[in-house]
């Protein structure tokens, strides 16, 4: 961190699917959520405008909140 655009998430986890959001800074989804198995998921936000977004991580009942800042 920070980004180009381009990046990775890996999910190690068990065989719960991991779904994926991302968000702009006032919480408003910026990109499609995608749900990923165990292994790792691609993603290019190139299109996007600089600035800081919020990668919203679930899985089952929990939820986890990274901060992303793309230039």
């Amino acid at each position: 961190n920070p980004t180009d655009g381009r990046f990775i998430v890996r999910n190690d986890g068990e065989a719960a699917p991991l779904v994926i959001s991302i968000l702009d800074a006032t919480g408003r989804a910026v990109s499609n959520a995608r749900s990923v198995g165990k292994g790792d998921a691609r993603f290019d936000i190139s299109g996007l405008s600089d600035g800081v977004y919020l990668l919203r991580l679930r899985s089952g009942d929990q939820e986890r909140h990274v901060r992303l800042t793309k230039q």
